[in-house]
């Protein structure tokens, strides 16, 4: 089911909220947010806790909402943060997936299609 424009807004909105968490927490894994219901916070849980995943159902990384190098290699944002050595490393990884760009939902809604 392709989400309104409503609903993509509101996955980028928490992908912010999320990834800025995680820039404040570098000692933290964006799984430990309190803001998921399993921490006792509002959201539910997505696929990979990844807004973006999920605005994408996970079918195809090909039509991600997020700019390619935040993710999908073993050279993205994503990797290098998780394989950091060090809180500043992780710190500066969050914030570029935290501002990475995504596709306005016009031109994704094409992709998707």
């Amino acid at each position: 089911m392709i989400p309104s424009k409503k609903q993509y807004e509101r996955g980028h909105e928490r992908h912010i909220l999320l990834w800025d968490w995680c820039t404040n927490h570098p000692a933290k894994d964006k799984d430990d947010c309190p803001m998921w219901q399993r921490n006792g916070g509002k959201w539910r849980g997505v696929w990979a806790d990844c807004f973006a995943c999920h605005i994408d159902e996970n079918t195809d990384c090909k039509k991600c909402p997020m700019d390619a190098k935040a993710c999908k290699n073993d050279v993205s944002y994503f990797a290098k943060y998780r394989l950091a050595k060090t809180l500043k490393t992780r710190k500066k990884y969050a914030a570029l997936i935290r501002d990475a760009k995504w596709t306005p939902y016009e031109e994704w809604i094409k992709i998707k299609d």
